[in-house]
């Protein structure tokens, strides 16, 4: 059963909506959700400033302070989602990842003495002794 709405004078949702300057879904919407027609007509719009969260030395947004500091916007955000605070997560000094040169060649695994390989991988390898 569909319910017939009435508002100073207008009715159904699409004339409501048209006479009052709000968008038929989001009227609907309003209705569905429980109010009476008054609240959905009357109700403030939802005003989706967006508002700036981060701000350093001027800077506006994680982006422009990333670039900023020259620290990547997700390495900003992971650590603000453990818990610091900006300043915090902007002075942390930048980990070192991976293997310095000096241990990727201590952990290289090469064949030092060819000879020492056994026939049949010397076949698989393509590699003449």
């Amino acid at each position: 059963m569909t319910h017939q709405y009435e508002y100073q004078g207008c009715k159904g949702v699409k004339a409501i909506a048209e006479k009052f300057g709000i968008n038929y879904s989001t009227l609907l919407k309003r209705l569905q959700r429980g109010f009476d027609i008054e609240q959905a007509v009357t109700m403030p719009r939802c005003a989706q400033v967006a508002q700036v969260k981060y701000e350093h030395k001027g800077q506006q947004g994680m982006r422009a302070i990333s670039k900023l500091v020259e620290i990547s916007e997700a390495t900003l955000y992971g650590r603000l989602s453990e818990g610091m605070t900006l300043k915090e997560a902007i002075e942390m000094p930048k980990q070192k990842t991976g293997m310095s040169e000096e241990q990727r060649k201590a952990n290289q695994i090469g064949i030092k003495k060819p000879d020492a390989m056994s026939s049949c991988w010397a076949t698989a390898l393509g590699v003449q002794l």
